[in-house]
């Protein structure tokens, strides 16, 4: 299985139910919903999808943002005039572009070579020393989509041969000899520390706080059973009694402002039953138990008003009652079978969400098909994976509307494995979002610009209101 990094788009119409899913229940009909799963709504044209109830919401607990560093100032002076600079949490550059033009010229070698040359020659900037840059394990190396020259080179910080998690990483845009961009979320060795690498509590003892930290009270010790094998991403899984899906648990390093690196257990606790679903992921200190970082993993339909919701569906407009069901199947080597989805004449989006069973992690692409051509696919890490297909005009009686599962880039391994999902098809119209164009009344020459977000955007802390660190693009 081919290992990436996700690169996550969110337009209007996305949906994810928790990241890892381990696979949807066969009978979730005829599944009690558990006490944590039945959050009031979120209002009375909420609509009974999944993920409309209240969210669980972020958690944030790192420490308060550090002052951008002494040395990574200095050292962007020395870059000359032009740069267009965000910050990160830790006091380094989150994005880094020239206005008109690169930021370096004439490095030499293999994508990554470049890419680390440039890192190394302005590691001060990122609060790091050459010797740091070259222990950076290389995520991503790979050519951008319909460009001859262009390639994005990633990197992983590594802590005592443990991957940082969260932060950490960076993204170095290349166009032949010359760095175009970068986008971190590298953490300052100073600040990183060395943390002590011998976890003093349990996986088991991981799940369940971050279970409870979620809302999940109703778990014991004795409800959980680890599974004797590791998935391929390394997680260990184990069944929850009264949850419906596997929970997922592996060390990792996470950093704080406050008090350097912590060794911390990456936990998806995840219960989606019927229309109603929780999944979390956490990060929790693998040394006192606390549960440093909490993300919502509920991802639904986007609202159809003037400001979008990310955790809302409006149905009153709908003309049609939404359909909906669960669906499932095997592939291999080659995508699975095509399954029908029942819908209503005149509905206009359908989202499915898909997840592989056999193995949680296995990296698998989504197909929605009308009419036995792929309108719309989800390709975003390894599973679960969501799709979102609109139609203008709506759908006809005579229309044919099908879901297949496929291996990415054929890399599942040999033998059959198993996938199932959820789906939705509604009468509501999810609003395109394009990319802006330059003015054709000939006011204005070359592309038109917008300010969007890099690759590491960052959480609330606390409740409070996160800094806007967009940078200047342009759709040209």
């Amino acid at each position: 299985m081919t290992p990436r990094r996700a690169t996550l788009a969110i337009t209007a119409g996305a949906a994810l139910l928790g990241l890892g899913l381990g696979g949807l229940p066969t009978s979730q009909a005829a599944a009690p919903v558990s006490a944590h799963l039945t959050r009031a709504l979120q209002g009375a044209d909420s609509g009974d999808f999944p993920g409309a109830e209240v969210p669980v919401g972020d958690q944030d607990r790192r420490g308060s943002r550090l002052a951008p560093l002494g040395a990574a100032k200095e050292g962007l002076r020395q870059m000359g005039a032009g740069l267009h600079v965000t910050w990160t949490q830790y006091g380094t550059p989150l994005s880094l572009t020239r206005e008109h033009d690169f930021l370096a010229r004439g490095l030499t070698g293999t994508p990554v070579q470049k890419a680390r040359s440039y890192l190394k020659t302005h590691a001060a900037v990122w609060g790091l020393s050459p010797a740091d840059v070259d222990k950076l394990q290389v995520v991503i190396s790979e050519k951008m989509p319909a460009s001859a020259n262009a390639w994005s080179v990633s990197f992983n910080q590594v802590v005592h041969g443990m991957l940082v998690s969260e932060d950490g990483y960076v993204v170095v845009g290349l166009v032949d000899d010359k760095v175009a961009l970068v986008t971190s979320s590298l953490v300052p060795t100073s600040v990183l520390g060395s943390p002590s690498m011998t976890p003093k509590i349990s996986v088991q003892q991981a799940v369940l706080a971050a279970a409870r930290n979620a809302g999940i009270t109703s778990l014991h010790a004795s409800d959980l059973t680890v599974a004797s094998k590791r998935t391929s991403s390394g997680f260990q899984s184990m069944t929850a009694k009264g949850l419906a899906q596997k929970q997922l648990a592996r060390l990792r390093v996470l950093p704080t402002t406050h008090d350097g690196a912590k060794l911390v257990f990456e936990t998806i606790v995840q219960d989606v039953a019927g229309s109603r679903a929780l999944a979390v992921t956490s990060y929790v200190d693998a040394i006192t138990g606390a549960v440093l970082l909490r993300r919502d993993a509920v991802h639904t339909l986007a609202d159809t008003g003037a400001t979008p919701s990310a955790r809302s569906i409006t149905t009153a407009a709908s003309s049609s009652a939404a359909g909906q069901g669960t669906i499932g199947g095997s592939y291999g080597k080659a995508c699975s079978a095509k399954v029908p989805l029942q819908f209503t004449p005149g509905d206009k989006t359908v989202v499915v969400s898909a997840a592989a069973v056999s193995d949680p992690q296995d990296d698998i692409t989504i197909n929605i098909l009308k009419n036995d051509v792929v309108v719309a696919s989800g390709d975003t890490l390894s599973s679960p994976e969501a799709a979102t297909a609109s139609f203008n005009p709506g759908l006809l009686v005579t229309d044919k509307l099908t879901a297949q599962v496929c291996p990415f880039d054929g890399s599942a391994e040999v033998g059959t494995k198993t996938w199932q999902g959820f789906y939705i098809t509604t009468g509501v119209a999810v609003p395109g979002v394009n990319l802006p164009t330059p003015p054709t009344n000939g006011s204005t020459t070359g592309p038109a610009t917008f300010r969007a977000f890099a690759s590491n955007p960052q959480l609330a802390v606390d409740g409070k209101t996160s800094p806007d660190d967009r940078y200047l693009v342009c759709s040209g």
